[in-house]
């Protein structure tokens, strides 16, 4: 054989020179075979999310970063979104069908992160920005960061270009340090349980033991510039090192305060300790001592900026997902998680899963990246899109959907394989209800560069075809729900609720405020079609909440406000 390779081989090539050239070309045919069956190969679910519209825009420079939806700014019918830049600009997008490609209103800010929250609980939200100072948008002086909050205002313009709220933090005080590309400098949650949104920012101080830390802005009406809490523990070893590398948010024990996770390393060399530092929200706004430490050389410690944490089966309690491939998971794994619960054990650890669709070395590999979305099959729960690695590499990366509540573990749609080669850019993020049918989106960004298709972000629209596979009840023909009163004064907590066109049966009724937490929830049982129910909401703070009646597929909704 290796006679015959060198009397082949052109004059001053050897043979192995020959055959190494020649490998892509004999391999190519096979590979694009393999990607163009892709779909038929692999168990993919019946129905395909359809890409709606892609906005393009390489006149605006390192465009679609990162998006906050926004709701109905306008009262159109349409939810709205926030698409920011790295060069410290966010482009206001009005919903419609068609999508307008032309930005609304723009404000400060954006390079680092933006979020979303009704701040000031006026029912309308409000619009939050920092910047990654002197990257490629503006810069501060003394190095002070800058996190601008713009309340959403009456009128035509409903946001202006000066904030309401300017918080720049101390000199040398980097407030708003960036995170990672799908994880942001700044969150919004409510630490204390008050019923008012509260703002946590990262933060580098060079004057501090610590380089980066955390800090809480407890909202309110006296909601100001001041630090109220700071998380800045870590680990003994890591003075003068950076504390806090990444950040997630929820209520795991279900007490009506949202924990935060902070995510940290120490040790040098190859052998670093992972570990998450878990503190949970209290009434006092406290920070203090972690209450649990995950840690991967005594247990389990997800994968940083690839892990989440969400209530997929809808139980009121957070759980808390590892999608990391170099954690726990091995090559065909699942994507184990942590159940939140009241009473958390001493160590936490997996103790549920979402199974690989296609455990096979052609489809699947491992989980990629956690994604909660919002209600995409319009059954008034927040869903999960989850992407998985495949054997093509991240351009063929399959996003599967999962209905959020007792079916989670079943996909019901996809997007992102070959041979479309969707080529969408790691991590979905919620927009809302953009076209106006009653099912909400998702959004997936490009990131931006200086020119080009990078430019952009692309909207996926949910559908029916995405609800839970279910025998269906018989539907009525509507169902008529009233509250009175509503709203409610200082003096009132309790409303009587009168619910006609209900099927005899079980009804479940529940309250969540604008961050989406259940406040309250009942059982109720209607034997006539007609259901009356005095409700007592307890203590609860003056805002706007939601009242959602649900009978089986069916339910209806009400907006409530409590002065």
């Amino acid at each position: 054989m290796k006679n015959l390779f060198r009397s082949k081989a052109p004059p001053g090539r050897t043979a192995a020179a020959l055959l190494f050239s020649l490998f892509p070309l004999m391999l190519l045919p096979a590979i694009m075979q393999a990607q163009q069956g892709f779909e038929k190969a692999t168990d993919l679910p019946d129905w395909r999310l359809i890409l709606w519209d892609t906005v393009v825009r390489p006149d605006l420079t390192w465009f679609g970063w990162c998006t906050a939806p926004l709701g109905d700014i306008n009262g159109d019918g349409y939810d709205d979104l926030a698409v920011s830049s790295r060069t410290d600009t966010t482009y206001i997008f009005l919903g419609g069908d068609p999508f307008p490609h032309d930005y609304a209103f723009i404000v400060r800010g954006g390079s680092s992160w933006i979020a979303s929250a009704d701040f000031n609980r006026d029912g309308k939200m409000d619009l939050v920005t920092a910047i990654q100072d002197g990257v490629f948008g503006e810069t501060t002086a003394e190095r002070r960061g800058v996190i601008r909050v713009y309340l959403q205002k009456e009128g035509p313009v409903p946001f202006v270009w000066e904030p309401d709220l300017l918080i720049e933090g101390e000199p040398n005080e980097y407030l708003g340090l960036n995170l990672t590309n799908y994880r942001g400098a700044i969150a919004v949650l409510d630490y204390n349980g008050d019923g008012w949104p509260d703002l946590f920012a990262r933060s580098a101080d060079s004057r501090d033991s610590v380089e980066s830390k955390g800090v809480l802005f407890l909202g309110g009406p006296d909601m100001d510039t001041g630090h109220d809490a700071e998380f800045r523990l870590g680990a003994p070893e890591n003075l003068h090192q950076s504390y806090l590398d990444d950040l997630l948010i929820g209520d795991i024990n279900g007490d009506g305060c949202d924990d935060v996770l902070i995510h940290d390393q120490f040790g040098r060399g190859s052998g670093p300790v992972l570990y998450w530092d878990l503190y949970l929200g209290n009434a006092w706004g406290h920070a203090g001592t972690p209450n649990r430490v995950l840690q991967s050389d005594v247990g389990w410690s997800p994968e940083k900026r690839i892990a989440n944490i969400m209530d997929v089966d809808a139980d009121g309690y957070a759980d808390l997902f590892d999608a990391g491939p170099n954690s726990l998971h091995k090559i065909l794994g699942d994507a184990v998680f942590f159940r939140g619960k009241p009473t958390l054990p001493p160590v936490l650890f997996p103790d549920d899963s979402i199974p690989n669709r296609n455990p096979r070395y052609m489809a699947d590999l491992s989980p990629q990246i956690i994604c909660p979305v919002g209600d995409m099959n319009g059954d008034g729960i927040p869903d999960l899109i989850m992407g998985w690695n495949t054997y093509f590499g991240a351009g063929a990366s399959v996003y599967y959907f999962y209905p959020g509540g007792s079916k989670f573990r079943t996909s019901l749609g996809f997007f992102g394989t070959s041979p479309e080669q969707d080529r969408v850019e790691m991590g979905v993020y919620p927009a809302g209800d953009l076209n106006g049918d009653g099912f909400d989106d998702v959004i997936t960004l490009g990131r931006g560069s200086k020119s080009g298709l990078g430019n952009r972000f692309q909207i996926w629209l949910g559908a029916s075809q995405l609800q839970t596979p279910v025998e269906r009840l018989p539907s009525p023909a509507s169902i008529n729900l009233s509250v009175a009163p509503n709203p409610l004064t200082a003096q009132q907590r309790q409303i009587t609720i009168v619910a006609r066109g209900l099927r005899p049966g079980s009804a479940e009724l529940t309250v969540t405020d604008l961050l989406g937490r259940i406040v309250n929830r009942v059982h109720l049982d209607s034997d006539s079609g007609i259901l009356h129910h005095a409700l007592d909401l307890g203590v609860v703070a003056a805002g706007m909440y939601l009242l959602t009646l649900r009978q089986g597929t069916n339910f209806v909704q009400e907006k409530l406000t409590v002065y």
